[in-house]
């Protein structure tokens, strides 16, 4: 049993659909729990190339592990760029698809995916059919809805560049307005709610 990410509490097998959360309340603080994890892998040099909310567990105390490696490349010198086709449809980077070499920037690329999903209750590129859904990551289509707060958008756009050199680094993300414009608590406000 895996505990959904958009009402924090245990569904039966993780598969619940995320509920929007445009104010970006418990967005910001798995957010930063998300990138906490990926610097760590970074540090190791590691990609994980398959972060998506499937791969994010949360045990009783709300604290998020990133799980499933089974897609994990090491990168073993500066500059090194993978090139294996590999990843979840709504989450892989464009460059993994064009096939032009990768690296941590791949990662980016997917969390502001999950944080989309998040914030929004659906993946930006999703499509009834994979051919479009690639057909929109190629392309950059997705559309922030207003409704999502003004800092979670900026990110979202900045995290979701087609060229994988724009796109910020997990430090410059942790220092975003999105999660430095409020206090992160332990549990958001959803959490203590009565069920």
């Amino acid at each position: 049993m895996l505990a959904c990410p958009a009402c924090l509490v245990a569904v039966p097998d993780g598969d619940a659909p995320p509920a929007p959360d445009p104010d970006g309340g418990r967005g910001s603080l798995l957010l930063h729990q998300i990138l906490l994890g990926c610097r760590y892998l970074v540090q190791q040099r590691v990609i994980h190339r398959d972060l998506k909310l499937g791969n994010l567990l949360l045990n009783e105390k709300m604290e998020l592990k990133i799980g499933d490696f089974g897609l994990a490349t090491r990168i073993g010198f500066e500059g090194e760029r993978k090139k294996t086709l590999c990843g979840t449809p709504n989450y892989i980077a464009p460059e993994i698809l064009s096939k032009k070499g990768h690296s941590f920037e791949v990662d980016v690329w997917s969390i502001g995916c999950i944080l989309f999903t998040l914030l929004v209750g659906h993946p930006p590129f999703e499509t009834p059919t994979l051919k479009e859904t690639y057909v929109r990551i190629k392309r950059n289509e997705y559309h922030v809805p207003s409704g999502v707060s003004a800092a979670a958008r900026n990110l979202i756009r900045r995290m979701l560049q087609p060229e994988p050199q724009q796109r910020p680094n997990i430090d410059a993300i942790l220092q975003d307005e999105f999660l430095t414009c409020g206090t992160l608590s332990p549990h958001p406000a959803a959490c203590l709610l009565a069920r």
